[in-house]
């Protein structure tokens, strides 16, 4: 999962994307290439950006969250998991 920082480094190369997308949609105007914007690739309006909460759970309301959220989901559980490569860990629910 990223964090805000990632997050905003990604929205802000979008952007950029974006404006250099405008910049040669117009050169190939100015040139009398046609281009028209494919139905698949306006997906803009799909997205809706990531709220990082600020908020910082005890242990205590981690779990009760995670239980309020499978109440009544007796296959479902924590698995802690580590990463290799940047040595994060945490938990994630995991179903039998």
């Amino acid at each position: 999962m990223i964090n805000e920082e990632q997050y905003h480094q990604i929205l802000q190369r979008c952007e950029t994307l974006q404006k250099e997308n405008d910049e040669l949609k117009a050169l190939l105007r100015v040139h009398g290439i046609e281009y028209t914007l494919k139905k698949d690739e306006a997906v803009d309006s799909l997205y809706s950006p990531i709220i990082f909460p600020s908020i910082r759970l005890t242990l205590d309301d981690k779990v009760k969250l995670f239980r309020s959220l499978f109440k009544g989901r007796e296959d479902v559980y924590a698995k802690r998991w580590q990463s290799r490569t940047t040595w994060k860990d945490g938990y994630q629910p995991v179903c039998n």
